[in-house]
């Protein structure tokens, strides 16, 4: 999950042929593991926290694809987080 704590940010997800969003100070988006995302333009003047749930800690490859077939079998043995990012509640099933 990624929370704007301040400014505005354009923000490209999925990878380089993704979609940009712009997203402000308030704004909150969960993006799930594998999808590639970053910043846009030259705007310096936003802060952005993010958080990964149950304790689980980032794990970055960039131009790596000999490190691909094995990311996404990491990811697919990722558990679906017990509580919601955003809300705090408890999952019963999941979103989608």
């Amino acid at each position: 999950m990624l929370g704007i704590c301040k400014g505005e940010v354009r923000l490209k997800i999925g990878g380089l042929q993704g979609k940009i969003f712009h997203l402000k100070a308030g704004d909150a988006i969960i993006i799930p593991a594998g999808v590639g995302h970053f910043s846009v333009g030259n705007a310096t003047d936003y802060l952005v926290a993010g958080g990964y749930p149950d304790g689980n800690n980032w794990d970055m490859i960039y131009n790596e694809p000999e490190k691909y077939e094995a990311a996404k079998q990491h990811i697919r043995l990722l558990p679906i987080p017990a509580l919601h990012p955003v809300s705090g509640e408890l999952f019963t099933s999941f979103p989608c």
